[in-house]
């Protein structure tokens, strides 16, 4: 008995599963001004949105929601871009007269029919379960360019929004790419936030084209539309801050840097080594060691080759996707400052 019982539900849940995903069918009908309207060679196959209001005449709930519907309608274009709208009623009894007398009424300028002019036989469908319950009106069913149909949408004003725009929709309004975020976080060997240091935004082969970009308050950075704003491609971000070459070197740098070279005590990590090579030659020599005891001297201001800070990774590449989020992480050294 029990097989017996799991064999029915089984089956019954596969025969009712295919009637909630068909295709919207096809019809034709003939509107309350004498035109004739075909869901899908007029619209659907032209890549339109359709969505079916199912009223009749003497409903108040209908009535109420009447001017609601008519904004929505405009605001989707009013049937001159990608979305159209239709009512149809559920009465036998209304007929074009009827329901033009109800258009009048409340201001509605969208396609609407009665039964003489089809509304009925198009409202069948969905008023008889082929979708799905029934539920009464008004009721709103949104028809995709490919004819799937999101039924019982309901009244709220932003779900039929948002069931519009789920169909790709845009009612020829210019819609904005997702933003991108870049989160940057810039800090020394030990976790410190390094203050002051500036950002920039280039093409990975750093041509020509680069633009200075700062974080907010939080340490990232949204841009709302990245291709129209900047027109990079392969962009990357690079830090970079050049102030105060001075700042934290001692003689006990080059004390530390000497040890290093002559084998005594070596450096056991590759910051400080980073750090003393200011020559810039990417190896640790007695030149480095001219250079800091200048700087320390004061017989010269900056290193001449490096900026004042070397930051690892020299650079990082951002997403573009619109919505991507990056997380950028850099450490950065100060050169000539080994002693950490």
């Amino acid at each position: 008995m029990k097989s017996f019982t799991i064999i029915i539900i089984i089956s019954c849940l596969s025969f009712s599963y295919p009637l909630f995903t068909q295709d919207a069918p096809d019809f034709t009908i003939t509107d309350t001004h004498g035109v004739e309207h075909n869901l899908y060679e007029d619209y659907l196959d032209q890549g339109k949105t359709v969505l079916i209001d199912f009223f009749f005449v003497n409903c108040p709930p209908c009535q109420s929601f009447a001017p609601t519907l008519q904004g929505l309608y405009e605001h989707w274009g009013a049937g001159q871009e990608d979305v159209q709208f239709f009512s149809f009623s559920t009465k036998s009894g209304d007929t074009n007269f009827h329901v033009l007398g109800f258009e009048n009424n409340y201001g509605l300028t969208f396609p609407a029919a009665g039964s003489d002019g089809g509304g009925l036989d198009a409202a069948s469908p969905y008023i008889n379960g082929m979708f799905g319950t029934f539920w009464g009106t008004p009721s709103i069913a949104v028809i995709s360019p490919d004819g799937s149909v999101n039924y019982n949408v309901g009244t709220n004003p932003d779900n039929i929004n948002s069931a519009i725009a789920a169909t790709g929709a845009t009612g020829g309004m210019e819609v904005s790419p997702e933003p991108i975020t870049i989160q940057i976080s810039i800090k020394d060997q030990y976790g410190q936030t390094i203050p002051g240091v500036s950002l920039a935004l280039a093409s990975s082969a750093f041509g020509s084209n680069s633009f200075d970009i700062s974080t907010d308050d939080q340490g990232q950075i949204i841009i709302e539309d990245f291709e129209n704003t900047f027109g990079l491609s392969d962009p990357v971000i690079k830090p970079s801050k050049n102030d105060n070459h001075k700042a934290g070197i001692t003689t006990l740098d080059i004390t530390l840097s000497l040890r290093h070279i002559l084998g005594i005590d070596e450096f056991d990590t590759e910051y400080p080594l980073f750090a003393a090579d200011v020559s810039g030659d990417g190896k640790l020599s007695a030149f480095d060691l001219v250079l800091t005891r200048q700087i320390i001297l004061g017989i010269i201001d900056e290193f001449p080759n490096v900026e004042a800070w070397k930051f690892i990774p020299e650079s990082l590449p951002i997403e573009i996707e619109p919505g991507s989020v990056n997380q950028l992480e850099f450490i950065g050294v100060k050169m000539g400052d080994t002693s950490f």
